[in-house]
């Protein structure tokens, strides 16, 4: 499983030709939702989108969503290689994304 944090959550206005990984906040964020995880790096040469299942959401004392923990959802070989490319270059670069 992969948490994403407060600094990832996005809306559309938000510039992401830097990189890094984004969910958009746009949707419902609840446990058992799909939503679209974006993985954009190096500018828009390695990038990626795909659903991802939220497995349980982390609120603030407020109730404003703070991160999500998700899992992929592959329907094919070649996506799941893909998110674990991408993860391995998440690593690689000094993200460390929290594993439940």
């Amino acid at each position: 499983m992969l948490f994403i944090g407060e600094e990832q959550l996005y809306s559309e206005t938000r510039d992401l030709s830097a990189g890094g990984m984004f969910i958009a906040t746009d949707v419902s964020l609840h446990a058992n939702s799909v939503v679209k995880l974006s993985l954009r790096f190096d500018g828009a040469e390695k990038r990626g989108e795909y659903l991802a299942k939220v497995a349980h959401v982390r609120r603030d004392a407020a109730g404003g969503t703070i991160g999500a923990g998700l899992e992929l959802v592959a329907t094919t070989p070649e996506s799941r290689l893909d998110w674990v490319r991408h993860l391995h270059w998440i690593q690689e670069h000094g993200a460390q994304p929290d594993q439940f």
